[in-house]
C-alpha cells in the first residue's frame, strides 16, 4: 500500500461498515472482519494497552488471549487457536 489516509469519524453504523470494507479492501486483508457498534463497547470491553490479540466466541466469551503486543503478538499461536475451532 502506498500512501495513508485517515477516513473522517463514521456517523452511523453503515458508515462505519463502509469505513472497515474499504480498510479491509486496501489491506488485502481474507479474513472475516467486524466492526464495533457506535458506542464502541466492543473496545470498552476488550481493549487494552498494551494491544492484544483476542479470539471471541460466537457467544461473546473469550476464548483466547495473547500476551501483550506487539512485542508479545504470537501470529502462530492466534493460527493455530483459529484453525482448531469448529467450521461453520
Amino acid at each position: 500500500m502506498g500512501g495513508h489516509s485517515a477516513l473522517p469519524s463514521a456517523k452511523d453504523a453503515e458508515q462505519r461498515r463502509e469505513g472497515a470494507k474499504l480498510a479491509t479492501e486496501a489491506l488485502g486483508l481474507t479474513m472475516q472482519t467486524v466492526t464495533d457498534d457506535m458506542n464502541d463497547s466492543v473496545n470498552s470491553a476488550y481493549g487494552a494497552w498494551p494491544d492484544r490479540l483476542y479470539v471471541i466466541g460466537t457467544d461473546g466469551s473469550v476464548m483466547w488471549q495473547g500476551e501483550p503486543g506487539p512485542r508479545g503478538f504470537d501470529p502462530e499461536a492466534l493460527a493455530s487457536v483459529l484453525a482448531a475451532l469448529p467450521s461453520s
